[in-house]
């Protein structure tokens, strides 16, 4: 494994490193793995120095370790895509499985690059992303989501005042939350139009990644009675549990494409609202406990609803642990291995849903 790459500084409260670390955590418990990153801020795996193209000292690695797959963790890029081309090489003709946690533009040169270098598979959790990607002549399978369930649940009787206490929010206000980056693409006034509803409180815990304009931002939700809390917080779970509605108000460009909050928020059982970002619309069509909404100007409305039906959310996380992913990865990596493309691996595992194919789905 090897992960990963988004040009971002990972941070433990970065969406891409949550998925990197729990998937590493888990495939370890299934086959012999092994994983390396550049960068000092994923403790699990190994550091091999950055390079522009592959660290020496990783090629080196993945020679001597002649392993039957690599899995890459990275948006689909020219780079990627070339760097991809060199794991395959230090890894004596290994099949490379590509992830990338968002949907990639695939038009131009960069589709013409994708077909030339093209992966052995591209695991993608959207749709449209797949079917681009089959018309390049690159295999490709859906990349599920992925949720903490013993981390993440519905909170215990009587906990959600204790923990309202805790985190300093008001008893009797009706509390939403949004947990993510202090960035324009994030669409934060969402929350401070919320702010201003009597009533209701609207939290932010911002996470520790800034861009230009990041502290102008937060002062203007601060000044519109947004609760701002900032940096990393391993209780972040209890968060979940002490408030009443999740709000996700981010364009495209505003995390992977399958948000890791909103899955956190749906395992703790609270009610969604959102635009129809990345591939939560077709992952979740008609769900009850999720309300996409069209444009800001709904947001509201939508936290009213959600507030009266209070539907339930936990069942449609539960599908969703990180075992399940790892195995059906794993078993993606076994039936490449066993079509001859590499050395020959162990039998597959046994997966609820059938056989894993190399194809979409």
């Amino acid at each position: 494994m090897v992960g990963c790459d988004s040009g971002l500084v990972p941070h433990p409260d970065q969406g891409e490193q949550v998925f990197t670390q729990e998937l590493v955590k888990q495939l370890a418990r299934l086959a012999p793995v092994v994983a390396y990153s550049s960068s000092s801020s994923f403790p699990s795996l190994r550091l091999v120095d950055p390079h522009p193209l592959i660290s020496p000292g990783l090629a080196r690695r993945l020679w001597e370790a002649r392993p039957w797959a690599v899995g890459y963790i990275s948006h689909l890029t020219p780079a990627s895509l070339v760097r991809m081309r060199a794991l395959k090489a230090a890894a004596r003709g290994a099949p490379v499985v590509v992830m990338p946690l968002v949907s990639p533009s695939l038009d131009g040169a960069r589709g013409l690059l994708t077909r030339l270098l093209r992966p052995d598979l591209v695991l993608s959790s959207a749709t449209g992303t797949r079917s681009r990607l089959r018309e390049l002549g690159c295999p490709t399978a859906d990349l599920p989501p992925a949720v903490d369930l013993d981390r993440f649940h519905p909170p215990d009787p009587g906990e959600k005042a204790r923990l309202r206490a805790k985190w300093s929010l008001p008893a009797k206000d009706q509390v939403v939350l949004h947990v993510g980056h202090l960035v324009p693409a994030r669409n934060l006034g969402a929350l401070a139009r919320l702010a201003g509803r009597p009533g209701t409180t609207a939290v932010l815990l911002a996470s520790h990644v800034r861009v230009a304009g990041s502290e102008d931002l937060k002062q203007e939700l601060l000044a519109r009675g947004v609760l701002v809390l900032e940096g990393y917080r391993p209780d972040v779970a209890e968060l979940y549990r002490a408030v009443d509605c999740y709000v996700f108000p981010c364009r495209p460009g505003g995390g992977i494409d399958l948000p890791a909050s909103v899955l956190e928020a749906l395992a703790s059982d609270l009610p969604v609202v959102t635009l129809p970002f990345g591939a939560l619309p077709e992952r979740f069509p008609n769900a009850a406990g999720i309300r996409f909404v069209k444009d800001d100007g709904e947001i509201g409305s939508a936290v009213s609803e959600m507030l009266l039906r209070r539907p339930g959310t936990r069942a449609l996380a539960e599908a969703f642990s990180w075992e399940a992913l790892a195995r059906r990865i794993v078993n993606h990596l076994y039936a490449l291995a066993a079509a001859g493309r590499t050395k020959p691996a162990p039998a597959p595992l046994s997966h609820t849903e059938g056989e894993i194919r190399v194809a979409d789905g």
